[in-house]
């Protein structure tokens, strides 16, 4: 099964869905120390360096699986509270890969798993995803 991650820091989770079976398509990560992680543990080819609202998802077909930890910096009690006023709020950017990812998607075979964060965007066009 092929994998899309967004927001791969470091390569934990990549890592773990590559034991678990998955062939990474691409991991898309915006910090260059990451990027550096990411191209040493992984195939350098694979990577896209720079923002997930800049990734081309028009290039990639037959994706089972968008894994990825949109940053928690906008939602967080210790941070400003603007939430979706925040520029660093990239669940929408990640929302928009699901189901452009989904909608070509020939398969159909599509399983989102809802985590706490992701229920603060209940109102957005994820619920019609599911």
């Amino acid at each position: 099964m092929n994998s899309l991650e967004l927001f791969s820091g470091a390569g934990g989770l990549a890592k773990g869905l590559e034991l678990a079976g998955f062939k990474h398509s691409v991991l898309v990560e915006s910090n260059k120390h990451a990027y550096a992680s990411l191209c040493e543990n992984f195939d350098a080819e694979k990577v896209f360096f720079g923002n997930v609202r800049d990734f081309n998802l028009e290039r990639l077909d037959n994706i089972d699986l968008v894994a990825g930890g949109p940053p928690c910096q906008p939602f967080s009690l210790g941070g400003k509270h603007q939430a979706d006023r925040d520029k660093r709020d990239m669940f929408p950017a990640a929302i928009h890969a699901i189901e452009k990812l989904k909608s070509a998607s020939l398969n159909g075979n599509w399983h989102l798993v809802r985590t706490n964060s992701i229920e603060r965007h209940k109102a957005t066009s994820l619920d019609r995803s599911i």
